[in-house]
């Protein structure tokens, strides 16, 4: 059985398709013949390294009967499609967001013979479960790269957030520099289609990380920050909740309720003044977020991916 993993062709930093090249990497590692499935040839991303094989899905991929196929969660139209063909389907669910965008009323992923579906949420998982009625749903946690995300000794006093996805995040920035307050000289940086050494370099050496995004699935990018010594402020986006605590001797993120983007700007405003009279004032807190990303390595994901693969087969 060789097995391929379908990935969009977004020329754009994406975690999604950084975790579809790792599952590729690790099963590969593990002696499974494993491919990238891009749809467009000669598409490649270019803001990460990798040595991987990469098909296409427009140019006559080696698809055959009995192979597997992992769809993203998002292409319902792509799952209609192979339906009818003679390979297994999975699909892998990285948000809870986009699963109903494109799925037309009505419909789920049962009618297009999904076998199974992989996430990194439990949120995701009991979400899959219960509107689709999908029971093999199985749990791949996120693994942080060691080697990238690390706390540094040395670190500025600046908020960093992600532009292309918390459009909030330039909104509360506007809301503390109108205050005019002693915090709205702390710099804004909008992280934008970074490379992914440049963004895991950024966040070491940040001391804020702004989340203000309502929907996230497992919400790596808080994760990385955490990893890093971030004080994390934000919203949990529904997949947070996974692992953010938000008070008591644990607390590890500072968080205020989803899309009130008004206490969001007053309590980071907080934050950043009192970080700004003690830059050790949130030590402890820091602290529990990294002993928190400490549990998400990349050997506990992949152990998970290939105990999800041996049961897969068994049941073929």
């Amino acid at each position: 059985m060789k097995i391929f993993y379908l990935c969009p062709d977004v020329p754009f930093p994406s975690g999604g398709v950084y975790v579809i090249y790792k599952h590729v990497r690790f099963l590969r590692e593990a002696g499974y013949e494993a491919y990238v499935l891009h749809f467009k040839k000669p598409f490649k991303p270019q803001w990460f390294a990798y040595d991987l094989p990469v098909l296409y899905l427009n140019d006559n991929p080696p698809l055959e009967p009995g192979d597997a196929i992992i769809i993203p969660e998002g292409f319902p139209e792509v799952m209609k499609k192979f339906a009818s063909v003679p390979l297994r389907k999975i699909v892998f669910a990285l948000s809870h967001s986009y699963i109903f965008d494109k799925l037309p009323p009505g419909e789920n992923w049962n009618d297009y013979n999904v076998e199974a579906v992989l996430t990194p949420s439990p949120t995701i998982r009991h979400f899959v479960q219960m509107s689709m009625g999908i029971d093999f749903v199985s749990l791949i946690p996120p693994g942080l790269d060691a080697t990238l995300f690390y706390p540094q000794k040395e670190k500025e006093l600046q908020t960093v957030y992600m532009g292309r996805k918390d459009r909030l995040g330039e909104t509360v920035h506007k809301i503390i520099l109108s205050r005019r307050g002693s915090a709205s000289d702390i710099p804004f940086i909008k992280m934008n289609d970074l490379p992914l050494k440049e963004y895991a370099a950024l966040l070491r050496r940040s001391k804020v990380y702004l989340t203000a995004s309502p929907l996230e699935g497992a919400h790596i990018s808080v994760l990385e920050a955490m990893a890093c010594g971030c004080v994390c402020v934000g919203f949990h986006g529904l997949g947070g909740r996974d692992y953010m605590v938000a008070e008591g001797r644990g607390q590890n993120f500072i968080l205020v309720e989803n899309m009130d983007y008004i206490a969001l700007a007053e309590k980071l405003e907080e934050v950043l003044m009192a970080l700004k009279n003690d830059p050790d004032h949130f030590a402890a807190l820091s602290e529990n977020a990294r002993l928190t990303a400490a549990t998400y390595t990349e050997e506990s994901e992949r152990r998970a991916l290939l105990d999800f693969w041996r049961d897969f087969t068994k049941r073929g």
